[in-house]
């Protein structure tokens, strides 16, 4: 068969329009470490500071995966799908985050607002520095 009958009959097999692929939730931030905007990022510690991914959230033992975006301007309501990796204990979370630009948010889906900023690995204390920025200390949530 030539290649012009297996164009013509790729056409005829294949549907007009293909269903868009399910896409991962996306919040326009950098991928990386968040320190708590008062703190110095060479001074940061585990407390004041938020991992984020690209599709999930860490913080302590806390690893959320985002699952649902939909925003308005700058802010972003988010579901998350939790689990403690220390006890295992899953949960479901909603919340909201403003995000100015690409490397500040204002979270408040847990409680009080808190404002992050973005530092990168350079300019974190030592123990830090060896950390890969997408990899969370936890394996990913298990659905």
């Amino acid at each position: 068969m030539n290649l012009k009958a297996m164009v013509a009959l790729a056409a005829v097999a294949l549907p007009a329009s293909l269903p868009p692929a399910a896409a991962a939730p996306k919040l326009p931030l950098h991928p990386g470490f968040y320190v708590e905007s008062d703190v110095p990022c060479g001074e940061m510690y585990q407390a004041a500071m938020i991992q984020f991914t690209g599709t999930a959230f860490e913080e302590g033992p806390e690893l959320c995966r985002v699952v649902a975006v939909s925003h308005r301007g700058s802010v972003y309501r988010i579901a998350q799908r939790c689990q403690d990796q220390m006890s295992g204990t899953r949960s479901r979370q909603k919340g909201a985050v403003a995000i100015p630009d690409r490397f500040t948010f204002l979270n408040s889906v847990k409680s009080d607002a808190t404002r992050f900023r973005y530092c990168p690995l350079s300019s974190l204390p030592g123990d830090w520095k060896g950390t890969k920025e997408t990899v969370p200390n936890y394996p990913a949530y298990e659905p």
